[in-house]
């Protein structure tokens, strides 16, 4: 049997047509939609999302137990920002930071919090990051929320307040997944997969 096009070590058990190739199982779910640009219609994409938010279900129930917290139910304004700011952090991830890490994301989402915080209390101050490249990924969480904002109409606009608060969230969420201390990237895995690539014939399928 031929070799994984990816490591090159373990045996080509799955066709990847993103690659047009073979690739092992252990590549396939470790490079899906974080490395590859998996197209919708990939036989492994649909059963490793399904297993992924199995487990997710799980880890944020774990994670709410923990710290003695019910569960609870967003507001649509909270899931509604909660979705513009995980698809600005692996949007940033696949263009640019391709080796960014779960610490990376909570220090830009408590980043980003602290400056929209500040903006609500009056004050004209911006928080700044030692890392560029959490700077970077706060920076884009922002500009996105913002963009939202000014596109939406009046009656889909969220608050401030509902920013704060799934970022806040969000923090709690990437923590949670930290602590469990097996992947460096198991948010970013996670979260990566439910973000369809954009359908582009042109675009490279794999991030080298």
């Amino acid at each position: 049997m031929a070799l994984c096009r990816i490591c090159n070590k373990r045996s080509a058990k799955r066709f990847c047509p993103a690659l047009s190739a073979g690739i092992c199982a252990i590549c396939c779910a470790r490079d899906r939609m974080i490395q590859i640009a998996c197209p919708e219609s990939c036989e492994y994409l649909g059963p490793g999302r399904e297993a992924a938010r199995a487990r997710e279900k799980i880890l944020r129930a774990k994670g709410r137990s923990e710290s003695g917290r019910a569960a609870f139910r967003l507001k649509e304004s909270q899931a509604i920002a909660g979705t513009v700011i995980e698809l600005a952090i692996i949007n940033t991830q696949r263009e640019s930071l391709r080796d960014l890490d779960d610490s990376e994301v909570l220090a830009a989402l408590r980043n980003a919090r602290k400056n929209l915080e500040t903006v609500d209390s009056g004050l004209i101050y911006e928080h700044q990051e030692a890392s560029r490249r959490v700077r970077q990924v706060s920076q884009r969480i922002r500009e996105k929320l913002d963009e939202f904002v000014k596109k939406a109409a009046a009656e889909d606009r969220i608050l401030r307040a509902d920013m704060i608060e799934a970022l806040r969230l969000l923090e709690e969420v990437v923590e949670t997944h930290i602590k469990q201390g097996e992947d460096p990237r198991s948010y970013i895995r996670v979260t990566a997969l439910n973000v369809p690539w954009p359908s582009k014939e042109h675009e490279p399928l794999i991030i080298s």
